[in-house]
């Protein structure tokens, strides 16, 4: 499977969705009812209980699939294609690919 979280990496899903809301880190700690050293830890890539992941998904709104940014279906062949093109941005995780 296919996931954009790297555990004991920096830059996680859960950061990048974050900052695409404009939301600090305490906000997202305050949405999600969890502390801000448990928000800290995700996104240092420390993997935390699944009830936290529950709650950050929640908060931000998006299947816990998005929040550790598993691809699956169509898009998982793709998403292989472009970590191996050094590509950053990842399929999107329903598969359903919006024009520019």
């Amino acid at each position: 499977m296919c996931y954009s979280v790297a555990m004991g990496g920096s830059t996680t899903t859960a950061r990048r969705l974050r900052e695409q809301r404009g939301w600090s880190r305490e906000k997202l700690a305050a949405e999600a009812e969890l502390s801000l050293a448990t928000i800290q830890r995700l996104e240092a890539g420390h993997f935390p209980r699944v009830e936290h992941l529950l709650r950050v998904a929640d908060a931000l709104g998006v299947g816990l699939d998005e929040l550790l940014g598993r691809v699956t279906g169509p898009a998982r062949a793709i998403a292989e294609a472009s970590e191996g093109l050094g590509l950053s941005s990842p399929a999107p995780a329903d598969g359903n690919f919006r024009p520019l």
